[in-house]
């Protein structure tokens, strides 16, 4: 270990390292990534055996919970904490029948296993993008200013104390979403079919003309920046109209709006943003959807999908029975178009600026 830092050695022993996992990770240049995983598992005491025991169940039984919420444990290893002991407690209510409480439980054990895997799929997003977040925002300027190991470990080290002090508050946040989220089921679903399935709302996509050719011919880092800021700005539109991002798909983005005028604004906006680079363009549908774990299925999604494929650069195309809807938008004839999937010409209207 002649080539590491004695500081570096030392806060590697205190996060709980070896000699000979630093060596190791020093000759394969991996010192960083030792350091963050130390301080991310450093809570975990306790086999799968363990919990399993504690709960007076099989370990077979919390490897598919885990499995559920997307997570793969190693029965050999120390992979949980006093933590997990309460959070599966808390998630015995979902009905999941694992954990010898499935007589109390309330929802049937596949509302609670689709419950779960939801969880698992949304936290899973989460940190899959702090992930990328992290190395293209902190490593690469670590990498472009040729820092020294000893800041990069140091780095690497705070990120993993960051990662725990979020963690207790996400709980919170998750609270303050699901109000909102309660919020906008309620306006969406009133007045629709007794059975729920449907919500009521406007569907829209707005995609980068000319993305593709573009992403060949400029480098990484600028694509990067590229998708980044239309990801960040269609978050920031969509949620000052009150409405939601569902998706991005690729070069595109699929968001929900309560009203037709908020998912026109939301559409607008977003041309109006990225008028100077690769051109965007837009179609939306105000109706009745089939809602199902946070996205949106049927004709009115089918529709806007095809009519964003339609519209010209810089255009938003919507039906005209959305055009109807509309109070603070203007809109103006635009012909009809037989579009993929359906029978019969559409009748189809331009948002005005």
């Amino acid at each position: 270990m002649g080539d590491v830092p004695q500081s570096v050695i030392q806060l590697l022993h205190d996060l709980g390292a070896n000699d000979e996992e630093i060596e190791s990770a020093s000759a394969i240049n991996r010192l960083p990534a030792l350091a963050v995983d130390y301080v991310l598992a450093r809570d975990f005491a306790l086999t799968v055996d363990d919990v399993a025991e504690h709960f007076g169940t099989r370990p077979e039984s919390i490897v598919e919970i885990y499995r559920l919420l997307g997570v793969t444990l190693d029965r050999r290893g120390r992979v949980l904490g006093t933590n997990d002991i309460a959070l599966l407690d808390a998630l015995s209510i979902a009905g999941t029948r694992r954990l010898g409480t499935g007589d109390e439980a309330n929802l049937s054990q596949d509302a609670g296993e689709n419950l779960l895997r939801v969880i698992g799929a949304s936290v899973g997003r989460i940190a899959d993008a702090a992930v990328s977040t992290f190395i293209q925002d902190v490593e690469s300027q670590l990498q472009v200013g040729f820092a020294d190991i000893d800041t990069w470990v140091r780095a690497e080290t705070q990120i993993g104390e960051v990662a725990h002090q979020v963690a207790p508050g996400l709980g919170t946040l998750f609270i303050h979403h699901l109000i909102d989220a309660i919020r906008r089921q309620r306006v969406t679903q009133d007045g629709t079919a007794p059975d729920r399935l449907m919500a009521r709302l406007g569907v829209g996509f707005v995609d980068l003309v000319g993305f593709t050719p573009l992403s060949l011919h400029i480098s990484a880092a600028d694509l990067v920046k590229l998708v980044t800021r239309f990801e960040q700005r269609a978050f920031d539109i969509t949620t000052t109209h009150d409405g939601r991002v569902v998706k991005h798909i690729g070069d595109e983005v699929m968001y929900a709006a309560l009203t037709a005028d908020d998912a026109a604004e939301i559409a607008l906006d977003l041309l109006a943003e990225f008028a100077g680079d690769v051109q965007p363009r837009g179609g939306l549908c105000f109706g009745e959807a089939l809602t199902l774990r946070g996205d949106y299925y049927g004709p009115v999604v089918n529709l806007a999908a095809r009519l964003v494929d339609e519209a010209v650069p810089g255009e938003v195309l919507i039906d005209v029975g959305t055009a109807a809807l509309l109070q603070r938008v203007q809109s103006e004839p635009a012909g009809r178009r037989l579009l993929k999937g359906f029978d019969e010409p559409i009748s189809v209207c331009s948002l005005t600026v």
